[in-house]
């Protein structure tokens, strides 16, 4: 048992997963036996965000000291850096693994796997909510108060600004790079078909919808909101249509991760539950974990066949998929 689990990563082989606690602390783990890889204060203040690189042995934290850190596999820091005088409150790997992004308070930065500074963009109209890489790695998502600017990774320019009278906790850069989709703090999800930038938005929520997944081919994409998950159809829809609703969570869906291949979906919530979902053949779950509270983590372990999860109490879990 740790500290509340803030952030929850599996690495790219499968081999570790990290979790960031409100405490600061970084606890890494080996998933074939459970045992504690390494453990450090990583952050004063609290960790939020952790993710493994996707191509590389590297793990970026951020944290409320306003720093980013990249460790090696064994804890040992190969580099920080900073995110100016407000706390880093979100970051990603572009899928490469050769560029990192970090947003803390208006402003986002983009750094080499190594820790160098390559750009940073002008000050947002609001508080940046989220971060998104195109598949390509070649553009990033940049959410804030007023819609989502696209910029060009390479030359650190904003190519277009998608735009929306609102704030955005949550963004979702579709697999095949054609849509665009934001939870917002007003309860809906505003989304933009590219390269056109047409945009449409679905509501009805009874809370933001801070969890956002796609599935591997894009056609599908999972909201939290509610406690029932809605799978909005991207194949023939979503405009005009309801979605899909998996409903099995008795308090409010928190966490969603698609399996990186398969048509598989593992959500865990406020209820503590964590449900594994085969949605395009069944509308039940395919099984059940019981997590002490509030799950705020899941991801998956592909090579294992498992399901990784963390919750409010600090206890992480692996589950089997059935």
């Amino acid at each position: 048992m740790v500290d509340y689990v803030v952030a929850l990563s599996v690495s790219y082989d499968g081999g570790q997963v990290a979790v960031g606690t409100s405490g600061g602390q970084l606890h890494v783990y080996e998933t074939a036996t459970g045992r504690l890889a390494f453990e450090r204060t990583a952050h004063s203040g609290g960790v939020l965000a952790c993710q493994f690189c996707p191509r590389a042995p590297l793990l970026a934290t951020g944290g409320q000291d306003g720093y980013a850190r990249l460790f090696d596999p064994t804890g040992r820091e190969q580099a920080f850096v900073s995110g100016g005088a407000a706390s880093v409150a979100h970051l990603a790997w572009s899928p490469s693994g050769e560029l990192l992004a970090t947003a803390s308070g208006r402003t986002a930065r983009v750094w080499s796997s190594e820790g160098k500074p390559l750009f940073e963009l002008e000050p947002a109209a609001g508080m940046i909510g989220a971060v998104s890489w195109n598949q390509r790695g070649t553009q990033l998502a940049v959410a804030s108060y007023g819609g989502v600017h696209v910029v060009d990774a390479r030359r650190g320019n904003v190519m277009t600004t998608l735009r929306w009278n609102g704030s955005f906790i949550s963004l979702a850069w579709s697999h095949d790079d054609s849509v665009i989709a934001g939870g917002t703090r007003e309860r809906s999800v505003h989304f933009w078909r590219l390269p056109a930038g047409k945009d449409s938005e679905m509501s009805g929520f009874v809370a933001q919808p801070r969890a956002l997944c796609w599935s591997p081919d894009s056609k599908r994409l999972a909201t939290s909101g509610r406690p029932a998950i809605s799978l909005w159809s991207f194949d023939k829809g979503p405009e005009g249509r309801r979605p899909m609703l998996l409903t099995a969570h008795q308090a409010l869906c928190t966490v969603l991760a698609f399996h990186p291949t398969q048509p598989w979906l593992v959500s865990g919530g406020d209820d503590a539950a964590i449900y594994v979902w085969r949605p395009l053949e069944a509308s039940l779950p395919l099984g059940l974990g019981q997590m002490e509270e509030t799950v705020t983590g899941v991801a998956w372990a592909p090579r294992a066949n498992a399901v990784i999860a963390a919750d409010a109490s600090g206890l992480v879990q692996a589950f089997l998929i059935p």
